[in-house]
């Protein structure tokens, strides 16, 4: 920034009037930053979402595969990959599309403004008001001051990235644990008898219960298992 200052500032005291020329396309692309820097970042957040939805999901799979098998419901969890997989492809490609774009503005803006300097600055120089050595310090000035928001823009990706990832873990390191200690917890001594479930309801996350008020008690040394299909 100190850089680029210096050197706006040397290029007012060559010749303010070229000067001028360069000056409108600064904000200009502060603003394209800004505009796709609010579109990008959650297209980030929706794909980070996306794919840890695929790790989990695919975990799942890799641990119930003989349950699946034996249940011959190999095509329905083929589908389903098949469903989280083109989500998360057609967030990355308007992800990356914005990035694209923005790029190809920050070169037309460079474009635009050397096209401006050569044209007015050669008109200038022809009729005799300013020297071809003062074009020639401006075309690569210019470039140079161009040369680092080239640069962010295609580290702009890589940067968008980091920036999710540090807020997800932000947001898991700030999220309280649903599980509440005890003000005075009492130390369990072992099991005596058995152990009573009473209007037990139980899901995941917001679809349907997997078992809904359910009550039974099971006595020591005796075993039960709860069957269903896996996933559900």
């Amino acid at each position: 920034i100190v850089k680029c200052l210096g050197m706006m500032a040397v290029l007012f005291w060559v010749d303010w009037r070229l000067a001028l020329l360069v000056m409108p396309a600064i904000p200009v692309l502060v603003g394209l930053g800004l505009f796709f820097q609010r579109r990008v970042t959650p297209a980030f957040e929706k794909i980070r979402a996306k794919a840890a939805e695929i790790g989990s999901y695919l975990g799942e799979y890799l641990r119930g595969m003989s349950l699946i098998q034996a249940f011959g419901v190999e095509r329905s969890f083929t589908a389903r990959m098949d469903k989280l997989n083109t989500e998360k492809f057609t967030v990355f490609f308007r992800a990356e599309s914005l990035m694209l774009a923005f790029y190809s503005s920050t070169t037309v803006a460079e474009a635009v403004t050397l096209a401006l300097v050569i044209w007015w600055g050669g008109g200038r120089t022809m009729e005799g008001f300013t020297t071809l050595g003062t074009l020639v310090l401006f075309i690569s000035y210019v470039r140079s001051l161009y040369a680092p928001i080239l640069d962010l823009s295609e580290r702009f990706n890589a940067l968008q990235k980091a920036l999710v990832s540090g807020k997800r873990l932000g947001e898991l390191f700030r999220k309280e644990s649903e599980v509440k200690l005890a003000a005075e917890p009492v130390a369990w001594s072992g099991l005596a008898q058995g152990v009573e479930f009473r209007h037990v309801s139980f899901g995941n996350g917001d679809g349907p219960d997997v078992l809904h008020d359910v009550t039974f008690t099971l006595r020591k040394g005796e075993r039960l298992a709860l069957i269903g299909c896996t996933g559900c």
